[in-house]
């Protein structure tokens, strides 16, 4: 298995005085491969989705996480590989001009 974290969006929904609200997407990849490659991948997809759902907030970081998606994809060559993505939104806050 081999795991690839990647931020896909990241944009400012809400300004307060002095306070910036931003939502941040991204995606993790869980690659397989061999006969089982597509059990595995759902497996590990739906551990890490209930990894981050213990807490969704990243320890009082942010106010929200949500999965917004999930796939798989597969491609065979002379061996099966399979590709398990899940999408999540994290939304939280900073001071103004913060990242």
């Amino acid at each position: 298995m081999m795991l690839d974290i990647r931020d896909t969006s990241t944009e400012a929904v809400e300004d307060t005085i002095g306070r910036q609200t931003w939502r941040l997407s991204f995606r993790v990849f869980a690659y397989f491969r061999g006969t089982d490659a597509a059990a595995y991948a759902r497996s590990a997809l739906a551990d890490i989705a209930q990894a981050i759902g213990v807490d969704y907030t990243w320890d009082g970081l942010a106010t929200m996480t949500k999965m917004t998606s999930h796939a798989l994809s597969m491609s065979q060559d002379t061996e099966l590989v399979v590709a398990g993505t899940v999408d999540f939104t994290v939304t939280y806050r900073t001071d103004l001009w913060g990242i």
